[in-house]
């Protein structure tokens, strides 16, 4: 199995499970202790880009890998005009539209089933997004250039 179906099959079939990461509700002890201490530093991935998103203005996302979308999300309420997120993992955007839904900033999201190097679109952003999207490349380069290429001058790249 290439690397890249290996990736999509263990997301579809863990979509749920990684979601619930960034949850507190109906779990057990031993899992919110787990996902604290030994997970946390995902949760601490989403504080730190709340920090560094624009405070004001109009500014889009890129969010490459974008999982069940609580970046995307999160963003979205926090003042993103557009934001577009592309993983290989429907179930995994399945979540993402939900809770684009739950907060009412769907109609500011945007979520698509594809690689991201067979992502073909001609908008530019203000921002995007790899969080732990590189964790799952052998070969990163090609990605990282294809990310700032869709960034106009002085944009931000996390």
């Amino acid at each position: 199995m290439e690397p890249t179906e290996r990736v999509r099959s263990h997301f579809e079939r863990d979509a749920q499970r990684f979601d619930a990461i960034y949850a507190d509700e109906k779990k057990s002890v031993f899992a919110r202790f787990v996902d604290k201490h030994i997970r946390g530093v995902v949760v601490e991935r989403l504080r730190l880009v709340r920090a560094l998103a624009p405070a004001k203005g109009s500014w889009s996302v890129l969010d490459v890998g974008c999982g069940p979308g609580r970046f995307s999300v999160d963003l979205a309420a926090r003042g993103a005009a557009r934001v577009l997120g592309v993983d290989i993992s429907k179930e995994m955007l399945d979540l993402a539209r939900r809770a684009a839904s739950s907060r009412k900033v769907e109609d500011r999201c945007e979520f698509v089933v594809s690689s991201f190097r067979e992502l073909n679109t001609t908008e530019t952003f203000d921002i995007s997004l790899g969080i732990g999207y590189f964790d799952y490349l052998t070969n990163p380069i090609e990605d990282l250039e294809k990310m700032a290429k869709d960034l106009p001058n002085e944009r931000t790249l996390i």
